[in-house]
């Protein structure tokens, strides 16, 4: 069941409709324009490194990729996970160090959309 059918549904039962239901689906597409600054650092400690460190791996039943940001303090060490992505195998049998290689060219466009999306301010 889509999505908007059982929200709508829920509204309904809960005594939200009419002109409500039209103002809040209204101001859906509005969210695309939405965006929030993501910040990996703490604001106002000095930062000694900053790394960047990729992962991908695979199984029988899928595989994936993720990159971390970790930023070394004077103090302390903080990991953030920047993006994350996995993929379900396919139905047909394919060996593992085939999706192993999926995984890196998974890998390899999250590597390329982290280059032309993240600045360093």
């Amino acid at each position: 069941m889509p999505a908007r059918t059982c929200l709508g549904r829920a509204l309904l039962l809960s005594g939200v409709g009419g002109i409500e239901w039209d103002r809040f689906m209204q101001a859906l597409p509005h969210l695309e324009d939405l965006s929030l600054a993501r910040s990996f650092t703490v604001l106002g400690v000095q930062v000694k490194c900053i790394q960047l460190h990729v992962f991908c791996g695979a199984s029988s039943s899928g595989y994936g990729a993720c990159t971390y940001v970790r930023v070394a303090y004077d103090d302390c060490v903080k990991c953030s996970l920047v993006i994350g992505k996995s993929r379900v195998a396919p139905l047909k049998g394919v060996t593992v160090p085939r999706l192993e290689l999926t995984a890196a060219v998974l890998l390899q466009n999250l590597g390329q959309w982290f280059a032309v999306n993240w600045t360093m301010n």
